[in-house]
């Protein structure tokens, strides 16, 4: 008896993701790198310490971005980072388009040291 439940569970989680996609929230990886000589921390999503991201010099990592990732979404994504002593070396605001052409990936490198208005 105990199986046929589990057997009838997977069955409806099966037609359920069939029938409306998948469970949970669509995201799409965002490669950011430090291209600065000094570690840093970036914020990718506002300033909410939990999705703070410190990167060495030269480290690269991966972060789950859930927008933008689609050509209909037109919001647009600031990215901050800090240096160690807190001061803003890096801002942008980034779009759909941006990520496209920069393949997915975020270097964070000089050139962007103020927010754009």
């Amino acid at each position: 008896m105990r199986f046929l439940y589990a057997w009838l569970g997977l069955a409806l989680i099966c037609f359920m993701t069939s029938c409306f996609g998948p469970i949970g929230d669509r995201t799409r990886d965002v490669t950011v790198h430090n291209g600065l000589d000094v570690p840093i921390t970036v914020y990718s999503f506002g300033r909410d310490p939990r999705y703070k991201l410190v990167l060495a010099p030269g480290e690269t990592t991966a972060q789950a971005w859930m927008y933008p990732i689609s050509p209909e979404d037109f919001r647009k994504r600031r990215v901050e980072a800090d240096d160690q002593s807190g001061r803003l070396v890096f801002c942008i605001d980034v779009n759909y388009r941006d990520l496209v052409t920069w393949k997915w990936a975020l270097d964070v490198a000089g050139g962007h040291e103020s927010c754009p208005q």
